[in-house]
C-alpha cells in the first residue's frame, strides 16, 4: 500500500488508487483501517499539499474501500502513536487534528 500512496503523491489520481485498492480488498480483510492510517502517517512527512491530497483521498475512499469505523480506527491508532509521530513530525498533533477536522467536514 505504501508505494501506491507515494505514487499518488506524485500523480494525484485518486481513481488509480481506488482501482488498485479495490483489487487488494480480499488481501486487506479487516485491516482496511491501515490504508487511511498509513496515508496520514506518510503525509505527515511530506508537504502540506500532500496532506491536503491525503484528506481528499480518504474522502474518496470512504464507503468504497474504507468505512467510517475503519477511519475511526485509523485515527485512534495514530492518536495512540502520537508520541512517536512527534519525534519525526513536531507538529503531528496539529496535522492529525486537521485530518480529523477534515474527515468530520467531509462526513467520513
Amino acid at each position: 500500500v505504501e508505494p501506491l500512496i507515494l505514487e499518488y503523491f506524485e500523480n494525484g489520481e485518486t481513481e488509480e488508487v481506488l482501482y488498485s485498492l479495490v483489487e487488494m480488498l480480499p488481501n486487506l480483510g479487516s485491516r482496511r483501517w491501515l490504508v487511511p492510517s498509513l496515508a496520514m502517517e506518510l503525509a505527515m512527512d511530506h508537504k502540506p499539499s500532500h496532506r491536503e491530497m491525503t484528506s481528499r483521498l480518504i474522502s474518496d475512499l470512504y464507503l468504497k474501500v474504507v468505512s467510517q469505523r475503519d477511519i475511526g480506527k485509523a485515527f485512534d491508532y495514530l492518536l495512540k502513536q502520537l508520541e512517536d509521530l512527534i519525534l519525526d513530525t513536531p507538529d503531528a498533533p496539529i496535522v492529525l487534528g486537521n485530518f480529523i477536522a477534515r474527515a468530520i467536514a467531509d462526513d467520513c
